[in-house]
């Protein structure tokens, strides 16, 4: 994430820096100069075949908070740096829900109930 993007969600989750100060786009800069590491560059999720949440709700047809509860269900696998850090997906596990072609379930167990296709 752009250092922007990391102090927003630091100070969202109450991480103070180690004065206690909250913080801020070079507060993370320092931070991260400190410690070696890499800058965010534009596409690097992509160059790893990675996808935000709303990408994946996207490409599979359905709103976002369906590919959160998937991800939630374990249908979907994904990962986050932190709670309240952007989901990260691989593109590659969605190949079995591209839109249109996804296995509808039904929402129990019960056997001999029957699912309704609406148009």
């Amino acid at each position: 994430m752009p250092d922007w993007q990391i102090a927003r969600l630091l100070n969202r989750i109450d991480v103070e820096t180690g004065h206690g100060n909250a913080w801020t786009q070079e507060r993370v800069r320092g931070f991260r100069n400190h410690h070696d590491i890499a800058i965010f560059r534009d596409g690097e999720w992509a160059e790893r075949g990675e996808i935000t949440l709303e990408a994946a709700a996207k490409l599979i047809g359905v709103c976002n908070m369906t590919a959160l509860r998937m991800l939630r269900r374990r249908d979907i696998k994904g990962r986050q740096a932190c709670a309240g850090a952007p989901w990260v997906i691989k593109a590659e596990d969605l190949a079995g829900f591209a839109r249109g072609k996804r296995q509808k379930t039904p929402l129990t167990p019960e056997a001999t109930q029957q699912i309704f296709d609406f148009q």
